[in-house]
């Protein structure tokens, strides 16, 4: 671990999209719900600076839009140049230093291995295919050694989405000073023609939610599974946690708070499912959404080319990595398009370890420009051969002409959605 001395470094490290250098802000990126208030500058820095006790860990969630499976039954449609992709995805992770990512939409074991090669030794799955079924897409990879159990949500929904085993991939990640019990999951979409169907639509309504304990004239079938899914989390996480352990929990919830009124208060009930959480041995745990406290003014995930102006970085200016800028002032609703969330537990007295956690950002992985030797396997491709042809004797024309193709057909960016990322700095108590 690299030491922080200087308040600037501190404060910089904590949120490098900002330039913070005074004791009272260096005080407020360590004070709140996430971190315990009682403590001095000097605990500060002591934790900083702890030596072989103490760890920075960098995570990323990131939904990958590696859809490639059945795509003609599951009516989703193929995502485009997906081999690269994963590729791209795996070297992006390893240039970026993650020591954690915890990934979905990753289908198919040839693209967890494109993204794999290039950086981790420990990975773990989640719900894999079964006869009928593909697979949940989860798949997260560290560093750190790890176990992982995996559940399939009892409340699959409805076609496209419950052609997929969707559910919850628990990975316990050894930092060596302490663990961490990280929770992924990607909840029900819902995009269908059956909520047209008025008898379906009716009786399903009813059944998940008589079942599962929601107030049926709150919500439509789409939230109604969605919160059903959740409380399924929370039993699974009152189940699998060790009180040892701290939790974070990162999935794409497919939860736009700001798109409707309904959304919000799906938001709402999600927030009030992880605030209060009761353990097999009788204590409680609190989850609190990390983008609230130690995020920025916008919120958006799910669209990198619409609000994600690139943002200053003070930390290191000459860095490739590219982060939103989420210090406008601007006015609009800041969760408007935000599907992606970290929830993490507040310290509880029965942890071995204690985080800190910097700012949360929101993160672009735009398509960089593409060298011959990335693309040259595609020669024999019947719809890409006559670029081969046409500039057999330019390579480098052949790698700008497919770039573009790849840009123009991914509209600039390796995913659909923005990667959400943030750094935790561990210490043993």
């Amino acid at each position: 671990m690299k030491t922080r001395n200087s308040i600037r470094e501190i404060a910089q490290w904590m949120d490098d999209l900002s330039s913070v250098n005074s004791l009272r802000s260096l005080a407020n990126q360590h004070r709140g719900i996430i971190s315990n208030n009682n403590f001095s500058v000097r605990d500060i820095v002591d934790r900083h600076n702890g030596g072989t006790d103490s760890k920075d860990i960098s995570f990323l969630f990131y939904n990958t839009w590696l859809i490639d499976v059945i795509d003609g039954v599951v009516g989703l449609g193929s995502a485009p140049w997906l081999s690269i992709r994963a590729d791209l995805i795996g070297k992006e992770i390893r240039n970026s230093a993650y020591d954690i990512a915890a990934l979905c939409e990753v289908f198919e074991e040839k693209y967890q291995k494109l993204i794999k090669k290039q950086r981790f030794s420990h990975e773990a799955m989640g719900p894999d295919w079964t006869l009928g079924n593909i697979s949940s897409g989860l798949y997260t990879l560290s560093k750190f050694p790890l176990t992982y159990k995996r559940h399939r949500f009892e409340c699959k929904g409805y076609p496209p989405d419950n052609f997929s085993n969707k559910g919850i991939l628990l990975t316990t990640i050894d930092l060596g000073i302490g663990k961490i019990d990280l929770y992924s999951t990607h909840l029900f979409w819902g995009e269908s023609v059956i909520e047209d169907i008025s008898s379906y639509y009716s009786r399903r309504l009813s059944q998940i939610a008589q079942l599962y304990g929601i107030e049926i004239n709150s919500f439509n079938l789409r939230t109604i599974i969605q919160i059903a899914q959740l409380k399924e989390l929370t039993e699974y996480i009152k189940e699998t946690h060790n009180p040892k352990h701290v939790v974070i929990v990162a999935g794409d919830m497919n939860i736009n708070p700001g798109r409707s009124q309904e959304n919000g208060q799906a938001y709402e009930k999600m927030k009030s499912l992880f605030s209060s959480i009761t353990l097999k041995n009788g204590s409680k745990i609190s989850l609190e959404d990390l983008w609230k406290f130690k995020g920025g003014k916008k919120g958006g995930t799910n669209t990198p080319t619409k609000g994600c102006e690139p943002a200053k970085r003070y930390l290191d200016p000459s860095s490739q990595i590219c982060y939103c800028n989420d210090n406008t002032d601007e006015t609009e609703n800041n969760d408007e398009g935000r599907y992606d969330y970290i929830f993490v537990q507040k310290p509880a007295e029965s942890h071995d370890i204690i985080i800190d956690f910097s700012r949360m950002k929101r993160r672009p992985f735009p398509i960089p420009d593409l060298e011959f030797n990335e693309i040259k396997h595609l020669k024999n491709n019947p719809l890409l051969s006559h670029i081969f042809l046409s500039f057999k004797n330019d390579p480098e024309k052949i790698a700008l002409v497919i770039t573009e193709l790849i840009k123009k057909d991914c509209n600039g960016h390796l995913s659909d959605h923005l990667g959400v990322d943030v750094k935790l700095l561990v210490n043993k108590k």
